[in-house]
């Protein structure tokens, strides 16, 4: 999969063959570390006109056809969110090169979900997703913390994430199966054991 060491390192002992393993990972918003800005790029919230370019970069990221038609539906936080806002990079001119929605999560509105990071093909290897996904966590308000569950077949984005400092909490595949809700003490003991990993070696 090309992945490097570090991405290994998050994944633990998953297997990355298996299409449905989902793994939950967790960071510090002190801990997000900085990415270099790419060259000739602008960052700044999706609007209306973008739908159609926002929906292209998906589907291509994705390898399914995603085509909402609103800036709404391309927000809507659904039972998860409370709210999303969807940030992109644009290149000098004007064309979308990779796209990730951030909000609060309804069970706790100080953590902060990410969803939907997606980098067009043509953009991947530059650097743009991992210094998208940073700088649109700094221009939310201050969280207790970042999460998100990501598929462990998509090394990209785990290649992302673990540059900018996130670690593995656990493998949430059966609780996202079963539709079950988070164990508080299950999860309470697994971000304890991500806090003492980022206070540590990072991944």
């Amino acid at each position: 999969m090309g992945m490097n060491g570090r991405v290994h390192a998050v994944l633990g002992g998953l297997n990355p063959n298996v299409s449905n393993t989902l793994v939950h990972l967790v960071a510090a918003p002190d801990g997000i570390v900085s990415r270099p800005r790419p060259a000739d790029v602008v960052l700044r919230r999706l609007t209306e006109a973008d739908a159609g370019a926002w929906a292209g970069v998906v589907s291509a990221a994705y390898g399914q056809s995603t085509a909402p038609s609103t800036l709404a539906q391309i927000n809507a936080g659904g039972a998860i969110f409370a709210d999303v806002t969807t940030w992109a990079v644009f290149d000098g001119s004007g064309q979308l090169l990779a796209t990730v929605g951030t909000g609060g999560y309804r069970s706790d509105p100080q953590v902060l979900g990410i969803r939907r990071l997606a980098v067009s093909p043509a953009s991947q290897g530059r650097g743009v997703g991992s210094w998208l996904v940073g700088e649109s966590l700094r221009r939310n308000p201050t969280p207790s913390r970042v999460e998100l569950i990501v598929k462990v077949t998509r090394s990209r984005a785990l290649k992302i994430y673990s540059e900018l400092g996130f670690v593995l909490v656990s493998d949430w595949s059966a609780v996202v199966r079963t539709g079950q809700r988070r164990l508080p003490m299950a999860r309470s003991l697994a971000l304890r054991r991500a806090r003492r990993s980022m206070s540590g070696t990072r991944v």
